[in-house]
């Protein structure tokens, strides 16, 4: 792989790629950090920048094994542009909410990362509830459900066998 290229990428994973290229590892020559920087630089490329989740991992990635640092300007203004709430109308709450909490956080990349990936699995974890929720609610409708026709069954056999004997009575003991 030609570290000194850059495909075609988003504007952050851009200067990802810019700063775990192994060339910027050299001098001093740290075997350690040019092996790891060639590994997370193969990463940008299998991102997919669609997945921010993705791309803020691998950038927390870069911070804590490389000590890479990322202008959070930049990092802010990307993460507005993704979770933006006129963009996301299904999730316009959530994301004005995370907006205003990136505003409160907007100086420390790592605090954004950090709260993005926090508030995301809190998300996950309350969608995650009320699904099964749903699914509880939706098992209990059948159940009852199920019920309800065992008793018309049962109502509908008890009418055959009255009116079994009904006709047995009319034939054999009325004769």
């Amino acid at each position: 792989m030609n570290f000194d290229s850059i495909s075609p990428l988003p504007p952050l994973l851009q200067e990802v790629a810019k700063l775990t290229n192994p060339n910027n590892f050299m001098e001093p020559y740290d075997a350690v950090r040019v092996k790891r920087a060639s590994e997370l630089n193969a990463q940008v490329y299998e991102v997919d920048n669609r997945e921010p989740l993705q791309v803020l991992n691998l950038l927390n990635l870069t911070i804590s094994d490389l000590g890479c640092t990322y202008s959070a300007d930049f990092v802010y203004q990307y993460l507005l542009s993704v979770y933006n709430p006129t963009n996301n109308s299904n999730d316009f709450d959530w994301c004005n909410n995370l907006c205003q909490k990136l505003y409160e956080v907007r100086g420390s990349v790592m605090n954004m990362i950090h709260l993005v990936l926090q508030e995301t699995a809190e998300r996950e974890n309350r969608l995650r509830k009320e699904q099964i929720k749903k699914e509880q609610k939706q098992a209990q409708l059948e159940r009852a459900q199920q019920k309800e026709n065992l008793i018309l069954i049962s109502l509908l056999i008890g009418c055959l066998i009255f009116t079994i004997l009904i006709i047995i009575y009319n034939e054999v003991i009325l004769p």
